[in-house]
């Protein structure tokens, strides 16, 4: 009998840890939004999330996120020769650690009648809090990340680039975030995150994944129009 329940354990703890390997996905806008709230009903979620920043500062460029399709996953439009567009990205799987990372390189490349006549690349890393001591979110992140961007034409015969390499997943950080069994940063704070400076390009490299999936997002406007995509999320806009 001892040993039948050794191997139920066994089997039960590598099925466990097969669910565990990182996988990024986009939630609709509206499950996104209310991710953070998951206690509450879904009326005091909807009230809870109309004082946050993030709905305040979305309404002012066009975009009420609890007014969107159920099934719309990112949202954009084009104006004035700028293109707007937001979307959440999320773990489909909970994880162990307390916190997950991502680092992402940033390439922006700048077009005039066809050729590239400027390039820059910086970095950023980021790390997010996930909860810890509720069943029904454990090992989920606290807060669904929030991809929010702003790009315009930049003349006649010109165009702009924006393409962005993430990599998600748990690891460590080398001297700031080396046991991911704590949370390392502010106990107040649920995300800790550079600027595209020297910071995130000297903590890039320092960053060592034990699990992680890479994706990527391309932007590009022009006079005409724009394209948003990501393959790896499915995602694409573009008009």
């Amino acid at each position: 009998m001892k040993i039948i329940s050794l191997f139920l354990l066994i089997l039960s703890f590598n099925s466990f840890s097969q669910d565990q390997k990182v996988n990024i996905i986009a939630p609709n806008l509206i499950d996104g939004a209310l991710h953070n709230y998951w206690w509450m009903e879904h009326d005091k979620k909807v009230e809870a999330f109309k004082t946050t920043n993030l709905h305040k500062g979305m309404l002012k460029r066009g975009l009420n996120l609890l007014e969107r399709p159920a099934d719309e996953k990112l949202w954009s439009k084009f104006e004035n020769g700028q293109v707007y567009y937001f979307f959440f990205s999320n773990i489909e799987n909970p994880i162990k650690e307390k916190f997950l990372i991502q680092r992402i390189k940033k390439v922006v490349r700048l077009y005039k009648k066809g050729k590239m006549y400027s390039e820059k690349i910086t970095y950023l890393v980021e790390a997010f809090k996930t909860w810890t001591g509720y069943e029904q979110v454990e090992g989920t992140i606290k807060r669904a990340d929030g991809h929010d961007g702003i790009f315009s034409n930049i003349g006649k015969n010109k165009k702009k680039v924006i393409f962005k390499e993430f990599e998600t997943g748990v690891g460590t950080i080398d001297k700031i975030a080396e046991d991911n069994t704590i949370w390392p940063f502010n106990p107040k704070s649920l995300y800790f995150g550079t600027k595209y400076d020297d910071q995130g390009k000297k903590l890039y490299n320092t960053v060592k994944f034990t699990d992680s999936q890479k994706w990527t997002l391309n932007v590009e406007v022009d006079k005409n129009g724009y394209l948003i995509e990501s393959p790896e999320l499915g995602l694409l806009k573009k008009e």
